[in-house]
């Protein structure tokens, strides 16, 4: 019999939409403690930080459903954002961009610095990826990359790799940084190996381009590679990260609604834009059924 899931999009501090989800979801808190009836467990693709209202909230919850059994998150590339961000010193560069993006999460822990300790000590138990229902099915943030999979730590949980997946090495930040497609192969190749694994599968690769603004005005110079156009794994991979949909000069046309990315429909995004204050996703596994929830008005309040 497979393993029952309800695995989660983005959800990026949209609280009382993601406590609406599970309750629409079967989820219930009796006696202090979460269980669904039908023993299924909510999975996060990570991202439960930044934008929204509450996004310390949004990872108190998933961590009170995991300690009870019926939540299994994935790190996102915001909860990676907060730890070096966080760090002292910090392994983030503290730019007006990255505070920008920060400021939501920020303000948060500004008000209670105890909340950040416990949210520090739960992203470091928070695995990078996972394999549910006997390997049929793999989560990851942003790109299950079989050439750097292996080289992706299980955890950030020590000094030691939160250092190397960050851009405060030289060698790793001659990549991030770097604008010239030539270089591109020499750069990567010097660059950790931890590191890159991190930017591949929880970052999304890149390739790079010619200047262009992203979704909040920030002028980027690459573009995010649609992997799941060249997948050709049996493994079904969920994922979050990109925003769908998209399409335009720099990237392939997405679909316009959550379901497997055709032709081979192996792979789905999660991520349909709550960010922005649009929708939450969600994937029931084994049913393969796709269902959405508008972002509450009381979310959408900044």
């Amino acid at each position: 019999m497979s393993e029952r899931y309800d695995i989660v999009g983005d959800v990026h501090g949209r609280a009382a939409t993601l406590r609406e989800l599970v309750h629409r979801l079967g989820y219930r808190k009796e006696s202090g403690h979460w269980f669904h009836a039908e023993d299924r467990k909510l999975v996060s693709v990570g991202d439960l930080l930044d934008d929204g209202n509450n996004p310390l909230d949004c990872l108190e919850l998933v961590e009170e459903m995991a300690d009870d059994g019926c939540a299994l998150p994935v790190m996102g590339n915001h909860e990676l954002n907060a730890l070096h961000y966080m760090a002292d010193p910090p392994l983030r560069r503290r730019s007006p961009d990255n505070t920008k993006q920060f400021a939501s999460t920020l303000a948060q822990i500004e008000a209670d610095r105890a909340r950040w300790e416990r949210a520090r000590s739960f992203i470091e138990r928070i695995p990078t990826r996972l394999e549910l229902d006997h390997g049929k099915v793999r989560v990851i943030h942003a790109c299950w990359d079989e050439n750097h999979i292996d080289d992706l730590p299980l955890f950030i949980d020590t000094p030691e790799i939160l250092y190397r997946t960050s851009t405060t090495p030289p060698e790793n930040r001659d990549w991030s940084d770097n604008r010239d497609a030539a270089l591109e192969a020499e750069l990567k190749a010097a660059a950790d190996p931890l590191f890159v694994a991190i930017e591949q599968c929880i970052k999304g690769a890149e390739v790079p381009c010619e200047p262009h603004p992203d979704h909040r005005g920030k002028i980027r110079f690459k573009k995010r590679v649609d992997w799941w156009n060249h997948y050709t794994g049996e493994a079904r991979i969920l994922f979050g990260h990109y925003k769908f949909p998209w399409a335009g000069d720099l990237h392939r046309a997405t679909p316009a609604a959550p379901g497997w990315v055709p032709p081979r429909n192996r792979a789905a995004c999660l991520d349909f834009g709550a960010h922005a204050g649009r929708m939450l996703v969600v994937l029931r596994w084994p049913e393969e059924q796709f269902l959405t929830i508008d972002c509450l008005p009381q979310d959408l309040n900044r």
